[in-house]
């Protein structure tokens, strides 16, 4: 791919993170809670300058080892998420008897490192206001670096980000937005420029969200490079306080405990209604407290409940969780999500009509209907079986990913199943699919494959999957997709061990049971996504499949990884087609076009 930053724009970029180093070095602290107040409205504008500087700090911060939590909102310094880590640090560094007995009952409950490092996110970390901070170095000039990338692209880019706000959020004047994104990590080459595109990215959903009159807020924070690490302590508080919060109605010590500490520290819950996200590399890392100890399950009078492991279980309460169909709560959000993908595969995936995706996505949704297993044939390569029919005769719930999270609650299967389930979006959109009952055959994925990050395979170096009714097993790939495979799958069942004492007997055996099964079976419909080498764009092009392995989308089907591979429909001129109870073919594919 051509380069998208010229060479002096990647000099400034260098000059201002060398800067940024120096700072870091006079503060000489390890963990940054970086504060980037803006206002509201049109006026938001007036920060962009500092919002960029902001990703040179980030890679300085990467370079130089320290932690950092970047958090903006037109509240500054008053937003009620600063305010509560602020809060909390400090009545532990008072000595507060409620900070204490919160944290002292929650760590007895954990083990060795695990308590330490619970007792150590309590310890504060540096507040920096990020406008104060740029003014304190007299020699710092904002390096533009973005400038001429913004004026290449830019009116396109605002029209997407426009698009993808209304098509896909449906958001409310005063609405709560977020948009999450990643910080620049100590890494060279193609995904260099990839991060600082999401920087662009995130900014033009900033801005577009703040037109709308949205009460805009924005985070990011230091990602780790393998799930079973402690993720970065500002943002493993913040989520411990948001899901004791919500638990404070049980009576249980800890969260009794919680209850005072948050009454003394005034404590304020507060959740935006939409979330926009870009995810890169890397893991957030183990939510110790949702391991050790859980937030209870709201479920009334159904009798003993299991436990949440993460508060944004209870927040976004996604139909294929265990619980979510025994939690009374309705779920708080909706979120829509993408990738570190260039600005220009972002723009072309979205610059769509959105009405025609969605109805091709029912098209082949009405024809999954009628079959009770999917045939999957080439001449070479991929040849497979998909059962999409359980053993008590009813289907397996076919969905669409139309990029569509524009309600808090899920009308359709509101509707359906009378139950308040929340809405997730992947964008792009433009896919059906399914959670297979079983799948026998041969798969050859031959384009990306996505695990701690997204891998390119090709047609010389697929990877090969022997899949039967018990489960799949990895024939041969490429040695790092392999390797990368092996080692992410041990920690997700290192993960399920330890999640053994707060799930309940029963989920733990089903999340057991399915953690060697294929997840998802997918046709893609979206006639605008290019060939990428990002999952969550291929995963999306008209003439592509994928499956999954690991978590299907049906509770029953959980488990605690899911791993895309997506295949050349095309390249490998696969015929795809159903068969009912009768042996009636209804015909999806032919040759790799679709033809429904």
């Amino acid at each position: 791919m051509m380069a998208r930053y010229g060479r002096k724009d990647k000099e400034a970029f260098r000059e201002s993170v060398e800067l940024w180093k120096r700072f870091l070095s006079s503060l000489g602290k390890d963990r940054l809670l970086v504060v980037l107040p803006f206002p509201k409205g049109k006026q938001t504008r007036d920060v962009e300058g500092l919002f960029f500087e902001a990703a040179c700090l980030s890679r300085a911060c990467s370079e130089t080892g320290v932690d950092l939590f970047l958090y903006g909102s037109s509240r500054g310094m008053n937003d009620c998420f600063v305010k509560n880590l602020v809060s909390v640090w400090n009545g532990r560094k008072s000595g507060s008897k409620e900070v204490d007995e919160f944290v002292n009952l929650a760590s007895h409950l954990m083990k060795g490192k695990d308590k330490l490092f619970f007792r150590s996110m309590f310890e504060p970390a540096e507040v920096v206001n990020l406008a104060e901070s740029v003014k304190g170095l007299e020699e710092k000039k904002t390096s533009f670096w973005w400038k001429k990338r913004i004026k290449n692209i830019g009116a396109k880019l605002e029209q997407v980000c426009d698009a993808v706000w209304k098509n896909s959020f449906n958001p409310k004047k005063r609405e709560r937005l977020q948009v999450r994104f990643e910080l620049v990590p100590e890494e060279e080459g193609l995904v260099f420029e990839d991060y600082l595109d999401n920087f662009i990215i995130a900014w033009f959903m900033i801005f577009a969200a703040a037109k709308k009159g949205c009460d805009v807020s924005f985070k990011a924070h230091t990602m780790r490079k393998n799930a079973e690490e402690f993720p970065e302590k500002s943002a493993e508080l913040a989520n411990t306080l948001a899901g004791c919060h919500l638990s404070m109605w049980k009576r249980e010590k800890v969260f009794s405990a919680y209850r005072k500490m948050s009454s003394v520290l005034n404590l304020q819950f507060e959740v935006a209604e939409a979330v926009f996200g870009i995810s890169g590399n890397g893991f957030y890392g183990r939510h110790v407290f949702g391991e050790a100890i859980g937030y209870p399950v709201k479920c009334g009078k159904s009798g003993k409940c299991s436990k949440w492991t993460s508060p944004g279980q209870i927040i976004f309460k996604f139909p294929w969780l265990a619980n979510s169909a025994k939690e009374e709560r309705p779920p708080l959000s909706r979120i829509g999500f993408t990738q570190t993908v260039p600005v220009e595969e972002f723009v072309a995936s979205n610059d769509i009509d959105w009405k025609e995706m969605r109805m091709e996505n029912r098209k082949i949704e009405l024809a999954m209907k009628k079959c009770d297993v999917i045939e999957v044939r080439s001449g070479k390569g991929s040849n497979f079986r998909v059962c999409i029919r359980k053993p008590d005769g009813s289907l397996r719930g076919i969905k669409r990913s139309d990029a569509d999270a524009r309600f808090v609650v899920n009308p359709e299967l509101m509707k359906k199943e009378g139950k308040a389930y929340g809405m997730m979006a992947n964008i792009p959109g433009g896919e059906c699919f399914v959670t297979p009952e079983w799948v026998e055959g041969r798969i050859v994925g031959d384009v990306v494959v996505s695990i701690d990050r997204s891998y390119v395979l090709s047609w010389k170096r697929p990877l090969v999957i022997e899949a039967s009714k018990k489960g799949y097993e990895i024939k041969k790939g490429p040695k790092d997709v392999v390797s990368a495979i092996e080692k992410h799958r041990n920690n997700a069942w290192q993960s399920l061990l330890r999640k053994r004492t707060v799930l309940s007997k029963q989920e733990f055996e089903l999340m057991k049971a399915n953690f060697a099964k294929i997840g998802e079976f997918a046709v893609n419909t979206n006639q605008k996504a290019p060939l990428s080498r990002y999952l969550i764009v291929s995963e999306k092009i008209a003439g592509m499949i994928h499956v999954a392995l690991g978590a299907g989308y049906d509770a029953d089907r959980a488990t605690t990884y899911h791993y895309d591979v997506v295949i050349n429909a095309k390249r490998q001129k696969l015929d795809i087609f159903g068969s009912d109870s009768k042996g009636r073919r209804v015909w999806i594919m032919r040759g790799g076009r679709l033809v429904v």
